[in-house]
């Protein structure tokens, strides 16, 4: 359990806050840089050394740490640096926050778009979009206009609804209170389906209570309209939440997972104890690769480092596997990070996109299908590119790519962190139509982030995808034989 007490950890993710907000105000640069500089050192001291709580002047004289952040961390533990950051964000123009959201702007043009058109909303920025207003600003075009248009047309379609990891999060809550209160709780109507994104959840109540509690009194905000009935009895369809679909799907392991070497927030240690925890067998480690600079993306040498750590801990464990991978960068013309040399060194590939979204279809196809055509690309992470409530899908043949990723055997991975789920239902259903593997990967960025892989489980069996087609459900002992016969093809 999470103390209660303000780490250094805390305060790394309090410094964050206010780099996001120095950069909307056109605050110096230099001065941002020194920040992002000091969140790093104590992100790093927090998570990598397991220094937790330091008093303020114990901080000063860390790298990139001085004065300033010294007196800002003894403010943050007394609660003031909080209240400056609400009356700095007050102060910056109305809208912007939001604004800058929206895939596509950033704080630059965010602050361009507010001060030279004057919008001040996501309403208010759909209008210019659709005026045309954008593309005629600096640095914009009439692509950009379109692009944000649809961003934003999106966005403001998706308010007022949450994601399927909020929704499972609330029912695990809801479930419990209701015994507490003397029910059972089911989901009911339309909410008996398994969706992404909910705008409404309806659940059913059956028990001897009369009285019909207040949604909040059962699992607390969920952020979309909740609708609460009794029942006479249990409905025809049983669906007691998410247990059954989550239940029937039996993972051994799980891949794509990211440590404190790039941007995650656990050691490998920790990552393989809670993997352990959760009664895996192994765990694939895929950190960045060098091209994501942004997250700290692991140039040659530091794979090397990596990969050392894990053969001594792989010695270390019992009953227990870690594969040493990465994630690498599918580049603009579809190759992969790193030399072929290099790239042999793994047990496996995750080829993903991180940059350059706005390539059209045609582009973005070849681009996915040369990827996939890499002998040393194993799985083709988050291929949308597409983040729940945040972010459209990029644009690209969907059936090419899933052919391509059958003609050469690369798994489809169904990344079910809450963030992304991805790819959804339908593309899931034309994917097992099509016979092609898939796995539960949850793009674990944290040792929390491991339990995503129940949402992938649901996704799975909500669309009946075969076990023997999902790759995690199998041994150790034929995972190893796997990867040992993907090198054996390629030499």
């Amino acid at each position: 359990m999470k103390d209660n007490i303000k780490s250094l950890e805390d305060f790394a993710g309090h410094l964050e806050e206010w780099v996001k907000v120095l950069k909307l105000s056109d605050e110096n640069p230099f001065k941002i840089r020194a920040f992002e500089k000091a969140t790093q050192t104590i992100l790093d001291k927090a998570t990598k050394d397991n220094c937790l709580h330091q008093a303020p002047k114990a901080i000063k004289g860390w790298p990139a740490v001085g004065d300033g952040i010294a007196k800002l961390y003894q403010d943050y533990l007394t609660g003031q640096s909080a209240i400056d950051l609400t009356v700095f964000i007050k102060s910056l123009p109305e809208g912007l926050i939001e604004i800058s959201e929206v895939s596509g702007l950033g704080p630059k043009r965010a602050r361009q778009v507010v001060s030279e058109l004057g919008v001040d909303s996501l309403s208010t920025l759909l209008h210019a979009c659709r005026e045309k207003k954008l593309a005629r600003l600096k640095g914009f075009g009439e692509k950009l206009n379109d692009s944000i248009l649809k961003q934003v047309t999106f966005m403001l379609s998706t308010r007022g609804s949450v994601g399927l990891g909020a929704v499972v999060a609330w029912m695990d809550k809801a479930s419990i209170k209701a015994k507490e209160l003397g029910y059972e709780l089911y989901s009911i109507g339309e909410s008996t389906e398994v969706s992404e994104t909910y705008s409404a959840l309806h659940v059913g109540l059956v028990g001897e209570n009369h009285l019909i509690p207040d949604a909040r009194t059962l699992g607390g905000e969920l952020g979309c309209a909740v609708h609460v009935k009794l029942l006479p009895e249990p409905p025809v369809k049983d669906v007691k939440g998410f247990t059954a679909l989550e239940q029937s799907v039996s993972v051994r392991g799980v891949f794509h997972s990211h440590t404190t070497e790039s941007d995650g927030r656990n050691t490998l240690q920790e990552m393989v104890e809670a993997s352990q925890a959760l009664g895996l067998d192994y765990l694939g480690v895929s950190d960045h690769s060098q091209t994501s600079f942004y997250a700290n993306g692991l140039k040659p040498e530091r794979v090397m480092g990596q990969a050392a750590d894990i053969q001594s801990l792989n010695c270390s464990v019992q009953n227990f596997r870690i594969f040493s991978g990465i994630e690498s960068d599918i580049l603009a013309d579809g190759s992969l990070d790193y030399t072929a040399a290099e790239l042999e060194t793994f047990d496996f590939v995750i080829a993903s996109i991180h940059q350059r979204y706005s390539h059209d279809k045609v582009k973005m196809t070849d681009r996915l299908i040369a990827a996939v055509s890499n002998p040393y690309t194993t799985f083709l992470g988050h291929w949308s590119g597409r983040l729940v409530l945040g972010r459209l899908p990029y644009d690209f043949d969907r059936e090419a790519v899933l052919k391509a990723c059958a003609k050469h055997g690369v798994i489809l991975e169904l990344n079910c962190n809450q963030s992304r789920l991805d790819p959804i239902q339908k593309e899931l259903r034309l994917a097992k139509k099509l016979g092609i593997m898939i796995s539960l990967n949850p793009d674990a960025h944290s040792t929390e982030e491991l339990e995503d892989l129940r949402l992938g489980k649901i996704l799975a069996q909500a669309v009946g995808y075969p076990h023997e087609l999902i790759f995690n459900t199998k041994s150790l002992t034929e995972v190893e034989d796997y990867f040992a016969l993907r090198k054996r093809h390629r030499a």
